[in-house]
């Protein structure tokens, strides 16, 4: 069954907030395992970044929270149909960011246990 543009676009920003809410996730994890010593960025892009809470703050949390908020009132207010690019974008970057989560999930397992 296809989905109506509004369906659509409703599916897609849930997806936008789950993958905020993953982003978020993955740098609290991050920052609270850089805290402990035994850990590293992996992400090369990150790892000047991480070592500033504030900035850290706006890249990861502060920044993408706004985009999503502009991507919501687009995708609200626009009439043309999603790009279909889009939706498998957003679940790819979902899948990395549960796998990234998933692997913290793991550390904080193996540093508890």
């Amino acid at each position: 069954m296809k989905l109506t543009h509004v369906e659509a676009s409703r599916k897609l920003i849930r997806k936008f907030w789950g993958l905020y809410i993953l982003n978020c996730t993955d740098i609290l994890f991050t920052y609270t395992f850089l805290k402990t010593g035994g850990f590293y960025e992996a992400n090369p892009f990150m790892r000047s970044i991480v070592t500033n809470p504030y900035l850290c703050l706006l890249i990861k949390v502060i920044l993408p929270g706004i985009a999503i908020l502009f991507l919501v009132h687009y995708l609200e207010h626009n009439t043309k149909p999603l790009a279909h690019i889009c939706q498998w974008a957003a679940n790819f970057i979902i899948l990395v960011y549960f796998l990234i989560n998933t692997l913290h999930i793991y550390y904080f397992f193996t540093i508890i246990s």
